[in-house]
């Protein structure tokens, strides 16, 4: 895969990264109560609900913005699929356990079942360790000095 194509398919995942995360973190805000009360509700979150959900809506705001800064664009893809495989991880203690909780994950996401959900976030995570591999890639081939040890690629544009 050229340069170009692994631009553009960063560039592509990005997006659809920032889309969901945007797109949860909101609805998580404007449905806060409900979200901070089915957390409370966990068996592994209780009494920490508060602090759990504004970590996990600042947490998927902040990867946004990493994820529309250039420099910070490897970060941002790391970090979501890590943070997708928290969720997918989550979601798999709870169906394991035999808790039946209601998702409150923001938006329509919250209709999927369990199993489907699992499913979503695993795809997720596959899209987000893709984007990682290629923008790691891209950052070493645009700093890797060519051959005679002048400057590399980027400093070259």
């Amino acid at each position: 895969m050229g340069v170009k194509t692994k631009t553009i398919v960063t560039e592509l995942i990005a997006g659809v990264f920032i889309l969901l995360f945007l797109y949860t973190a909101l609805s998580k805000v404007f449905e806060l109560n409900d979200f901070q009360y089915v957390l409370r509700r966990s068996p592994l979150i209780g009494e920490w609900n508060i602090v759990v959900s504004w970590f996990v809506i600042l947490s998927e705001l902040i990867i946004c913005m990493l994820l529309l800064t250039k420099t910070l664009k490897l970060w941002g893809l790391f970090f979501s699929w890590l943070l997708m495989g928290v969720f997918s991880s989550y979601i798999l203690y709870l169906m394991v356990g035999g808790y039946d909780l209601p998702c409150r994950c923001g938006g329509v996401i919250k209709d999927l079942s369990w199993g489907q959900h699992l499913v979503f976030n695993s795809a997720f995570v596959l899209l987000g360790v893709t984007g990682w591999k290629l923008e790691r890639d891209l950052t070493i081939y645009l700093n890797k000095p060519p051959a005679g040890g002048q400057a590399g690629v980027a400093e070259q544009l």
